[in-house]
């Protein structure tokens, strides 16, 4: 029996983002209302009690779709779903193994329903990560590179393609599970002091959140 449960909850001065389910990919989600961001920052732990069996992984991560390299306004060519989508993120991970570890990413959509991606770019971190430590995850979009960062360490991407609005533009703060039939875990994770800056790069207020 396919099972999942998540967890949304602000509880001591932080977020809980929990997923907890078994055969399917889970996810504990909320969007930032702001859709308009250059800049986010916030303060990331794992809890203990999370874990994936043989074959799962799990991530917290703070991302978003930023840009479409070949659709939407200015580009000559109409939205066609997801198609040309960009989404960056910087994350925490658990493999089956037990081990955690921090990462940067930069995908494109390949098809309409992003049903298949290409990976522009993935960094794996030197920093140890531990559960119930507390680190602090950003992404930064200049418009011609992302900056991400964990605590002080620090890596880019320089983007090559034009960047079009999105078609799905957003921002998020997700808790997941990538499980296959037969596979099952936990990923529990807190996030605390949310700061987002727009295109101005102002610096705004911990926001209030949505579905």
């Amino acid at each position: 029996m396919n099972t999942s449960r998540i967890v949304r909850i602000v509880e001591n001065n932080g977020l809980r983002l929990s997923a907890q389910g078994r055969d399917r990919r889970t996810t504990s989600q909320l969007k930032i209302i702001n859709e308009d961001l250059k800049y986010i920052e916030a303060k990331v732990s794992v809890q203990d009690g999370t874990y994936v069996s043989a074959g799962g992984s799990g991530r917290v991560r703070i991302g978003g779709e930023y840009y479409n390299d070949s659709h939407g306004p200015g580009s000559g060519i109409a939205y066609n779903g997801s198609l040309g989508e960009v989404w960056a993120e910087t994350r925490m991970s658990i493999q089956d193994s037990g081990n955690l570890v921090a990462s940067a990413g930069v995908a494109r959509a390949d098809d309409p329903d992003w049903i298949t991606d290409t990976s522009l770019f993935h960094h794996i971190f030197s920093t140890p990560i531990q559960k119930n430590s507390i680190y602090v995850l950003s992404i930064e979009f200049t418009g011609s590179q992302f900056i991400f960062k964990c605590n002080n360490e620090k890596t880019s991407y320089n983007i090559s393609t034009p960047t079009f609005e999105p078609n799905y533009k957003g921002q998020y703060l997700t808790s997941r599970l990538y499980l296959d039939p037969g596979e099952q875990g936990l990923f529990d994770a807190v996030i605390g002091d949310v700061y987002v800056a727009g295109s101005n790069m102002a610096p705004l207020n911990v926001l209030m959140l949505g579905d």
